[in-house]
């Protein structure tokens, strides 16, 4: 397990992959802003494993933090959220939940 504080705009996939191998799985709690949400989102993919998962934290309707919502809803990838109530809030996605929620779609 590996925490990383600090700016994530300045990390390396290439150099953290060097040094610590893929990850399985990575908890973004960025900027909250849409350009630092993408940003830290294509971080998190060029360094996960396969089957990895990443989470977003404040997921959920805060008005500082819509951007997020804003960038999870219109992204090409099923993730699975808390519910609208729950003021903050996490959503997921993996390759393996996003194929179970489009099977579920399918249905």
């Amino acid at each position: 397990f590996h925490q990383h504080y600090g700016d994530s705009h300045q990390l390396s996939a290439t150099e953290l992959i060097a040094q610590y191998g893929r990850f399985d799985f990575v908890f973004i709690d960025g900027d909250h802003s849409l350009e630092g949400v993408k940003q830290d989102t294509q971080l998190a993919l060029a360094l996960l494993s396969p089957g990895g998962m990443i989470c977003w934290h404040d997921a959920n309707p805060k008005d500082r933090y819509l951007d997020v919502r804003h960038f999870l809803e219109t992204m090409p990838r099923h993730a699975l959220a808390t519910a609208d109530t729950y003021i903050g809030g996490v959503a997921c996605w993996s390759e393996p939940v996003e194929r179970r929620i489009r099977d579920h779609a399918q249905r």
